[in-house]
């Protein structure tokens, strides 16, 4: 395994230590099972309107 770093708002890091709790297991078990997830279910091509999309959120993210 790589480690790596990322950043959370509190809410989320929140929501996944409670989580990791409920389950008995770590955050870092619930990251990488997200992330797994997340490949398996996204496809690699994204349609224009996800991409749309997704430029909208990331710009409404970095103004906030």
């Amino acid at each position: 395994m790589v480690r790596t770093m990322v950043q959370l708002t509190e809410e989320q890091l929140k929501a996944l230590k409670a989580l990791a709790k409920a389950r008995k297991t770590s955050v870092a078990k619930l990251v990488r099972e997200s992330v797994a997830q997340y490949i398996v279910n996204t496809p690699i091509e994204l349609s224009y309107e996800e991409k749309r999309l997704r430029a909208l959120e990331f710009v409404k993210q970095i103004r906030d």
